[in-house]
């Protein structure tokens, strides 16, 4: 199980998504995921952003070629904006998690992690450290991750100007063997 969460913020989108094709890099590891890995068949994403209820949001979907078409409708849709509030995509999708117990499950969250959760950022980045997922991955875009996530058991990366467009995809297909290594 992927669950991925955008950050869909005027920060991110006017600026500090350097590559400017996080979803379509995205699709292409799943795509990846979906057709050339050893798992074939159990792989199941789940698309969400910091936005509950935006016109990203895909509920657990199976990475058959049927599922892939979906995911890749709700990837390739128009960025509507949106807030740098991070804490209620990460319960919803340890609310997800709970009725999808039975896999490997990677949390990736893409961001450039200016936040303005309440009562602090630091909450909601505590609360991707203690996340039940298998493996947590946080791509950082432009900025230095977090503090606080770099020496946890959040894996961290940054993307910046100048990076290879693949390096983010290669993120998250490299972060999705570790999962499956680390219950194998």
């Amino acid at each position: 199980m992927i669950d991925v969460i955008f950050d869909e913020s005027w920060s991110v989108r006017g600026g500090n998504d350097v590559v400017g094709l996080r979803h379509e890099l995205v699709l292409i590891a799943l795509e990846h995921l979906s057709g050339n890995f050893q798992r074939r068949g159990k792989w199941f994403v789940r698309i969400s952003t910091f936005d509950i209820s935006s016109v990203f949001e895909l509920p657990t979907t199976s990475l058959t070629r049927r599922g892939l078409k979906v995911a890749e409708g709700v990837l390739l849709r128009g960025s509507p904006g949106g807030c740098s509030v991070l804490g209620p995509s990460l319960r919803g999708a340890e609310e997800a998690a709970t009725r999808f117990t039975s896999h490997d499950r990677l949390l990736v969250v893409i961001s450039d992690f200016e936040l303005i959760d309440q009562p602090s950022p630091q909450s909601s980045l505590q609360r991707m450290i203690d996340s039940s997922a298998t493996q947590v991955l946080a791509i950082s875009l432009n900025n230095e991750p977090p503090d606080v996530l770099v020496d946890s058991r959040v894996q961290t990366a940054r993307v910046v100007a100048g990076d290879s467009p693949s390096d983010l995809a290669n993120h998250v297909i490299d972060a999705a063997h570790v999962c499956a290594e680390q219950v194998s």
